[in-house]
């Protein structure tokens, strides 16, 4: 009797969830910043990426899952850079290293296999 190792990591369905509610709060929270346009392009940029994503929860299934974790490591660089050089108040810097750190553990933790179902 042979058996499949399992994939290990969390469900991709998660890792869509925490990427909408993480930009979700880019997006309202850039309504409080003084730095308003930078947050809610960096929550803009983050909602297109997990909806175009050959994912079950998105709209679009527009890129694959690989591309989506290559999209997910540029994001978390972008955020880092952003965070780095552009001139804003430290409110806003912690929010982006914040949410480059949480993105990095989910990005860490998750996988990103499509699951294939087979009849029995």
């Amino acid at each position: 009797m042979s058996q499949t190792a399992k994939p290990s990591g969390r469900g991709f369905w998660l890792h869509q969830i925490i990427e909408y509610l993480v930009a979700a709060a880019l997006i309202l929270t850039s309504a409080q910043s003084e730095y308003s346009l930078i947050t809610a392009a960096y929550g803009v940029a983050l909602l297109i990426n997990v909806t175009v994503v050959d994912g079950p929860l998105s709209a679009y299934k527009i890129i694959s899952r690989q591309v989506h974790r290559v999209i997910d490591w540029l994001y978390v660089v972008a955020l880092v850079v952003g965070a780095s050089l552009l001139e804003i108040d430290q409110s806003t810097r912690m929010t982006l290293v914040g949410v480059a750190i949480a993105l990095v553990l989910i990005a860490l933790t998750t996988n990103y296999t499509k699951k294939v179902f087979r009849r029995s």
